[in-house]
C-alpha cells in the first residue's frame, strides 16, 4: 500500500490507528510506503522508483516509464 501522510489525523489515537493496520499488514507479508507532500512534490521520481522497486520484489514484470525529470538519471540517482 503507498499512503500518503499528512498531520490531519495523525495525532493522537489516529497515529495508532495507522500502527494497527501496518502491523495487520505486516503479518500477512504486506508493507506500507508512507511519503509526505514533499516526497510527491519536490521528488516524485524518487517516490515512483521507490514504488516500482517494491512492485518489482512481488513478481511485477513491467517497466516504469521515466518522467521528464527523471529522464537522464541513473537509478542510483534516484534512490532516496
Amino acid at each position: 500500500m503507498v499512503e500518503l501522510d499528512g498531520r490531519k489525523g495523525h495525532e493522537g489515537v489516529g497515529g495508532f490507528r495507522d500502527m494497527k493496520r501496518d502491523n495487520r499488514f505486516a503479518l500477512v507479508e504486506w508493507i506500507t510506503l508512507r511519503y509526505g507532500w514533499y516526497d510527491v512534490v519536490d521528488r516524485p521520481c524518487v517516490v515512483a522508483f521507490e514504488v516500482a522497486s517494491a512492485l518489482a520484489a512481488r513478481g511485477w514484470n513491467g517497466l516504469p516509464t521515466r518522467c521528464f525529470r527523471c529522464i537522464n538519471a541513473a537509478d542510483l540517482d534516484l534512490i532516496g
